[in-house]
């Protein structure tokens, strides 16, 4: 099994295009790497409160990369975060009195067919969050059998 990343017409375009218009450039730091999403549009940020759920469906030919947040709580009464992708949970964690403001540095991804969720959730009123993804269009790249 081979994988095509191109077509024809896209090289056509291509040509009569600005350069690096969509590519990321893999080499650069970290803020301006983020800085380049952010310009192109692909960069996302959500917000919740309370006892609430983000719920996040990427669309068909689309990738959702997560890559982090802030959680917090009043710190009088404990949230209980949960992030799920796709059904399946990958991190649950609490932030309290002790603890009342997290820093969740992860990275994960979702291939988008616009069922498929991605969400974060908060158990409390005083629950505060803000999580921060990017999407890609990757339904140009696609299997090609030999």
């Amino acid at each position: 099994m081979s994988v095509e990343f191109d077509t024809p017409i896209n090289r056509i375009l291509a040509q009569q295009q600005p350069k690096n218009q969509f590519r990321i450039d893999t080499s650069l730091p970290d803020i301006s790497f983020l800085r380049q999403l952010s310009v192109q549009g692909r960069l996302r940020y959500d917000r919740g409160s309370g006892a609430t759920t983000i719920t996040l469906t990427p669309n068909t030919g689309e990738t959702l990369f997560f890559y982090g947040g802030l959680f917090g709580t009043d710190g009088a009464t404990a949230s209980t975060y949960t992030i799920k992708n796709n059904g399946l949970t990958r991190v649950a964690f609490v932030a309290n009195a002790a603890t009342p403001l997290i820093q969740l540095n992860m990275m994960d991804s979702l291939v988008g067919d616009g069922v498929k969720t991605f969400t974060i959730t908060g158990s409390a009123a005083s629950s505060s969050f803000n999580v921060f993804t990017w999407v890609e269009n990757t339904s140009r790249i696609r299997d090609v059998t030999t």
